[in-house]
C-alpha cells in the first residue's frame, strides 16, 4: 500500500509493522486487508498532523515520507 500510493517508509518502521501485525493477526476478527488499510489511514493521519506542526509548506519528499514516528503513533 505504501509503494502503491507512492509513499516512502522509513527503514525503522518496517520491523514495528511486522510486530504489530504479528500481534493483531491473532485476534478472532482480524481481516488482513481491512486492518492494513485502516492502519495505513492512521499512519497518513499521523503524518498529516506532524506536517501541520512544521508551520510551513512541506516539500514533495516530506509529503511522501512516512516516518517511524508516524507509524508509532498509528499503532499505539
Amino acid at each position: 500500500m505504501v509503494a502503491a500510493q507512492e509513499y516512502d517508509l522509513d527503514d525503522g518502521a518496517e520491523p514495528l509493522l511486522h510486530r504489530h501485525f504479528a500481534v493483531v493477526s491473532q485476534a478472532a476478527n482480524f481481516g488482513n486487508a481491512r486492518d492494513a488499510r485502516r492502519l495505513f489511514d492512521r499512519v497518513r493521519k499521523a503524518q498529516s498532523q506532524r506536517l501541520r506542526r512544521l508551520g510551513g509548506m512541506p516539500g514533495l519528499s516530506e509529503l511522501r515520507r512516512l516516518r517511524l514516528d508516524d507509524v508509532t503513533a498509528a499503532v499505539s
